[in-house]
């Protein structure tokens, strides 16, 4: 899609089945330690991918060596069926959003979105034309004369991105493009990328820590530790079917109970929490079930209730409260310990304290191996 046609013209492009860029045996390797292991992916045409996971797990190694700026030890990387090996930077259809932006001081906003052009020797009236779009297209044209020391940094972000975009790359890696903003800030550019990246239908690559962006903008993402791939999925499915208790542990909040295993049927199971046996949907090979497990649930997955109306219920003590408008967390003991409750309903009844009964939400449980 040539970036000076008009706006108008532009058409939502779904995300199709078409592997689009490929990790295969991708590996990186310093001395003996491996910043990314093995690493095997499949990236859809057209879709949103976030690399997340903590700091040093190897998701800035991941892109910078899909970009072409490291070298991968093993494995390859294959853009459209060609493999990457031995293409330098500047020669791989990808363009890079770096977290500093890297703007040019000396230069204006219509320079610095221009120069990539420019060294591609562009006809002059070519180069106007795609410029100019660009600047319409990211809402620059008021300030296209203005050096970066003088815009907010949402704009000097979409400066960034408007120069990486106008050189129609195949593939978009931005590299946590929005860690430089205040917090109210980033939720509203982040949700500009999205709005763009689906206008383009460019296919992206986007590194982040922030567990919240990534669900937010994503289509698929790849939860990396150590290096390692430990999931990769859709934001619905990472959040509610973690494949492992790393996962379940780092995105979002989660309790982390021992249970022990009473029955195995076929579609259900039945676990002892404290003193109280609830039913848990069985999605478990035989061989990942044991007698004593590690059961996962999520604050809002649980319902409290005053003692009153706790009959059957796992029994708990209030310790602490939050207030939080929409939301009140409470954190009660359970005897064996103590677990985070969210109350999404505070408007309906009052502030609990003392004895609740919690019941535990089917849907809102996965089981891990101890």
């Amino acid at each position: 899609m040539s970036i000076g046609t008009e706006l108008e013209e532009k058409k939502v492009k779904n995300i199709n089945d078409e592997v689009h860029v490929e990790l295969i045996g991708l590996s990186k390797k310093y001395g003996e330690y491996y910043a990314v292991k093995n690493l095997n992916l499949k990236i859809k045409k057209g879709s949103f991918t976030c690399l997340l996971g903590p700091s040093g797990c190897g998701k800035t190694t991941t892109l910078r060596m899909i970009s072409g700026f490291v070298n991968p030890t093993e494995g390859d990387i294959i853009i459209s069926g060609i493999s990457q090996r031995g293409i330098p930077p500047h020669k791989r259809n990808t363009s890079m959003v770096f977290q500093e932006y890297a703007l040019f001081p000396h230069m204006t906003v219509r320079d610095n979105i221009s120069y990539g052009l420019k060294l591609k020797k562009l006809p002059e009236a070519e180069l106007k034309k795609k410029v100019d779009y660009m600047l319409e297209f990211m809402d620059l044209t008021s300030v296209a004369d203005r050096f970066p020391k003088f815009l907010s940094g949402g704009q000097q972000q979409r400066v960034a991105l408007a120069r990486s975009l106008v050189m129609e790359p195949e593939v978009l890696l931005m590299d946590e493009p929005l860690s430089n903003l205040d917090a109210k800030l980033r939720v509203k550019v982040r949700s500009e990328l999205r709005e763009i990246q689906k206008k383009l239908g460019l296919t992206t690559i986007y590194v982040t820590h922030d567990q919240e962006e990534a669900l937010s903008i994503s289509d698929y993402i790849a939860i990396l530790d150590e290096g390692v791939l430990q999931q990769f999925d859709s934001p619905w499915e990472l959040y509610f079917s973690p494949k492992n208790k790393f996962v379940a542990d780092f995105v979002g909040l989660n309790n982390f109970i021992p249970v022990k295993v009473e029955k195995v049927e076929k579609d259900y199971m039945i676990v002892k929490v404290v003193d109280k046996t609830i039913e848990v949907k069985n999605r478990y090979s035989a061989s990942d079930i044991k007698e004593n497990m590690i059961l996962s649930i999520r604050p809002e997955s649980i319902r409290i209730y005053p003692v009153e109306e706790a009959n059957d219920l796992i029994k708990g003590k209030i310790k602490i409260h939050n207030f939080l408008g929409s939301v009140v967390r409470y954190w009660v003991d359970i005897g064996s310990q103590d677990i985070i409750v969210d109350d999404h309903d505070p408007y309906q009844k009052p502030i609990l304290s003392g004895e609740v009964g919690l019941r535990f939400e089917s849907f809102g449980i996965n089981l891990f191996g101890q």
